[in-house]
């Protein structure tokens, strides 16, 4: 789990965060900057663990794609 949430789940959203803030012009603020990066890595996270949750509970490869296509269009 190390070395799946840390390099793919964490370290993507602080680098996509860090070029793109300051380039849709949000708020200037520190605080914000911060919460904003918060916000993605969590979002982040609780896709991924929906995702392996769904994946751990079908058996079947494309049962499994569907539903989690259909739960990601949910969220």
């Amino acid at each position: 789990m190390l070395f799946d949430i840390l390099p793919l789940r964490v370290v993507p959203p602080l680098l996509f965060g860090g070029i793109v803030y300051g380039l849709i012009g949000l708020v200037p603020e520190v605080a914000v900057y911060w919460k904003f990066m918060l916000t993605l890595v969590l979002f982040n996270l609780a896709t991924a663990t929906a995702v392996l949750l769904v994946s751990i509970v079908f058996e079947s490869t494309s049962v499994a794609s569907l539903v989690g296509t259909l739960l990601m269009l949910y969220k």
